[in-house]
């Protein structure tokens, strides 16, 4: 199975070019889309979309992600297996998570063999039809990894937003606006059951300030916080949009540095 993630959108024939390139080597596979809508050049969300998506697939799936806003530059393409999966793409961080997959080391070569690519040269603009989609398709087919091209040992890094301690508490960033209009902040359960405890505490976003955390959606409450299917923290309007309601269209401001929720616990005086 092969699972594409891109920006193409949905209104040009680019990822319909790839899935008929994927065709046209290995007939027999099967193909899904995880999105096509990530913002164009969005590497920080299609790596966020993907850590959080591949492992309800089935193992040996091949996840295509192209969001390549250096396609035709001296980035490498690459193809990945670790934890069971493969990864193929640019190597502009997209990938980086995988690297502490378990159980098994990572695997990774970069994709030089001119006999598995489409074309030769590859088109300097759509790698993922003349390179990536290609090398996913030969995986489908059963080729070995190591056969599609030479060994790499790192990938390329891009650090992200990441939460921070302060005098206010807590500032975790703003990673990802929904298409219902949830905001989506970068703290799982886990830490905030670790850094805030039993006790009481205040989000603060966007002059709006909410003291408990709910289950689910069903709230008689104009704004909730939650913990969502990704197991991150979320706010959200029931049957409405938080982001409408709080004026928020993108998890960076204006400076572009990432939006920030402040959780203050409330310490025994």
């Amino acid at each position: 199975m092969i699972v594409l993630l891109t920006d193409f959108g949905l209104s040009d024939p680019y990822a319909g070019i790839m899935k008929g390139v994927i065709k046209r080597i290995s007939p027999a596979s099967e193909i899904l889309d995880l999105t096509h809508q990530i913002p164009p050049g969005n590497i920080l969300l299609a790596r966020f979309l993907l850590e959080r998506s591949f492992s309800f697939f089935q193992e040996r799936t091949i996840f295509l992600a192209v969001v390549d806003p250096g396609v035709g530059t001296a980035r490498r393409p690459l193809a990945v297996r670790a934890g069971g999966y493969y990864f193929v793409g640019p190597d502009n961080g997209t990938f980086q998570f995988v690297e502490d997959l378990p159980p098994a080391p990572m695997e990774a070569v970069e994709l030089d063999r001119p006999e598995f690519h489409l074309k030769q040269p590859p088109c300097g603009t759509f790698h993922g039809r003349d390179i990536f989609a290609p090398a996913a398709a030969h995986l489908d087919r059963g080729i070995p990894l190591s056969r599609l091209g030479s060994p790499v040992e790192r990938m390329a890094a891009l650090p992200g937003p990441v939460v921070r301690k302060t005098e206010r508490g807590l500032e975790i960033p703003l990673i990802h606006v929904d298409h219902f209009g949830n905001l989506i902040f970068g703290l799982t359960e886990r830490a905030f059951e670790e850094e805030v405890g039993n006790g009481p505490f205040t989000i603060h976003f966007a002059g709006r300030s909410i003291d408990r955390i709910s289950r689910h959606y069903g709230s008689d409450r104009p704004l909730v916080a939650l913990f969502d299917s990704y197991g991150l923290l979320e706010i959200a309007v029931p049957s409405g949009s938080a982001a409408s309601l709080l004026g928020v269209s993108s998890p960076s401001g204006e400076e572009g540095e990432p939006l920030l929720l402040v959780c203050t616990p409330i310490r025994p005086s």
